[in-house]
């Protein structure tokens, strides 16, 4: 997934979102997934299983000497809003250089800002498939 220019597929550009950007737009997912009518569609379950995995790695990359993150989102279900708000803090809690801390994925090195710039990626990549798919089906 690039963060450094704009998605080929959905136009989606993080490339110059701050760290209090990407916490502000991952704490509007929830309610913005629930205006769509898509909280529990395959997109809405998507993006709360991607924001998990995100805190999760964040997490590590911020405690841990450049961990071995996973290369795909775990099958773990997680309930949107929780998996918004637990990124979100972890994004709150880093600062300065904490988010040039480096993690390993597939063998690429993988920043905390790219971790964050990712799930915001993913969660408005979802809400662009929500909105042209039919929500009625999960």
């Amino acid at each position: 997934m690039t963060t450094d220019r704009a998605c080929t597929d959905c136009g989606v550009d993080v490339s110059a979102l701050t760290p209090r950007d990407a916490a502000a737009a991952v704490r509007s997912y929830p309610r913005r997934f629930r205006e769509a009518g898509a909280t529990d569609t395959k997109p809405g379950r998507a993006t709360a299983v991607a924001l998990l995995r995100a805190a999760d790695d964040l997490y590590r990359v911020l405690v841990e000497d450049q961990p071995i993150l996973r290369t795909r989102p775990s099958d773990v279900p997680a309930a949107l809003d929780t998996a918004a708000e637990r990124l979100a803090l972890v994004i709150d809690r880093a600062t300065g250089d904490d988010w040039k801390r480096t993690g390993s994925r597939a063998g690429t090195p993988v920043t905390a800002l790219d971790i964050a710039r990712e799930a915001v990626h993913e969660g408005a990549h979802q809400l662009r498939i929500a909105a042209v798919t039919d929500v009625t089906q999960p």
